[in-house]
């Protein structure tokens, strides 16, 4: 049976197989790797309609591409490779980071971060 989280591995295992292996990333894989990326945030930032378990597990898988991004890029990799991992990278810190701006009945509005309302540590 084919469920989100086995979905979200063999996609993610099949599309960022390269890290694994420390051989380049050629143009055209970098730029699934890209398509694929901009998808994960857009669910778990709430940009792309998705069911909330979507979401969440979106949220992890780019927590656990970070990991394994970062420790990818102590291999020897060619310049575009290396850059491309940099950039992957920032992006996925960025969403993990970004803040949601929250209005209240006439209080101020408080900043959460998208680890706070997806009911991880608070800041």
């Amino acid at each position: 049976m084919l469920t989100l989280p086995k979905l979200f591995r063999t996609t993610g295992g099949a599309v960022w197989s390269e890290l694994a292996t420390g051989k380049p990333i050629p143009t055209l894989r970098r730029n699934l790797q890209r398509a694929h990326i901009d998808t994960l945030i857009g669910m778990a930032t709430g940009g792309a309609s998705a069911p909330n378990d979507a979401k969440m597990l979106a949220w992890d898988h780019l927590r656990q591409l970070q990991t394994k991004i970062k420790a990818a890029k102590r291999g020897g990799a060619d310049e575009y490779t290396r850059i491309h991992l940099d950039e992957s990278a920032m992006k996925i810190a960025r969403a993990l980071n970004a803040v949601q701006t929250l209005g209240g009945g006439g209080s101020a509005p408080r900043t959460m971060s998208l680890m706070e309302l997806l009911g991880g540590a608070k800041k």
